[in-house]
C-alpha cells in the first residue's frame, strides 16, 4: 500500500477539487493504455499510473467517482470485472487500484479499510491523499457519521473490460 499526500500541485488540486467537476459525476468509465486524456478524470488516471510506475504497461484503466454522505459506507468487495463474472463465472481482477481523495465537506468517518492477512489497515479519507492498494483484495468504506466524501478511483487493468452493459 502506498499512501501520498498532497499528491496534486496546487494549481492541479484547485482545478480537481472544484465542486462543478464533482457533480458532473463519471461513471464507470473505461480509458485505453497510451490514449490522450479526454477529460479530468482521464488525466488523473495518467498522472496516477504514470507516477506510481512511468515503464508500466497495461491494456487500460477503469476509472470513476463517488461521493458518499451521511449514514453511507461500501460493504466488503474486491473490484472486479462484474460483467464478465455475470457472463462466465470467471473471476477477472485488477492489477491494481487506488483512490484520490476529493474536497471533503465536513466529513467524518469513511475510511478506507483494507483486509490483509495479518488483519485490517485502516487509511483516512485526507483530501488531495492517494492511496494506492490491491482493490483485487477485501476492502470497504467505513460508515460516513457526519459530512460528504468525494472520491476519484481507478483500476488499471491487464484485459479489456467491458463497462458499457455496466448497470449504474
Amino acid at each position: 500500500m502506498i499512501v501520498c499526500d498532497n499528491f496534486l500541485s496546487n494549481d492541479e488540486w484547485q482545478y480537481f477539487s472544484d465542486i462543478q467537476n464533482w457533480f458532473e459525476r463519471s461513471p464507470n468509465t473505461w480509458m485505453n493504455f497510451g490514449q490522450e486524456p479526454r477529460n479530468l478524470y482521464e488525466q488523473m488516471s495518467s498522472k496516477i499510473w504514470n507516477w506510481y510506475d512511468p515503464n508500466h504497461e497495461c491494456v487500460g484503466y477503469e476509472y470513476w467517482t463517488n461521493i458518499n454522505s451521511k449514514s453511507q459506507g461500501l460493504d466488503w468487495h474486491l473490484d472486479k470485472d462484474e460483467n464478465h463474472l455475470e457472463k462466465t463465472g470467471e473471476l477477472r481482477l485488477p492489477r491494481i487500484g487506488c483512490t484520490l481523495y476529493g474536497p471533503h465537506r465536513f466529513l467524518s468517518g469513511g475510511f478506507l479499510e483494507v483486509e490483509h492477512e495479518d488483519g485490517v489497515e485502516r487509511i483516512k479519507a485526507v483530501p488531495n491523499r492517494l492511496v494506492i492498494f490491491p482493490a483485487f483484495s477485501n476492502h470497504r468504506v467505513s460508515e460516513i457519521r457526519e459530512g460528504q466524501r468525494f472520491t476519484f478511483a481507478s483500476n488499471m487493468w491487464d484485459t479489456r473490460i467491458d463497462l458499457e452493459e455496466y448497470k449504474y
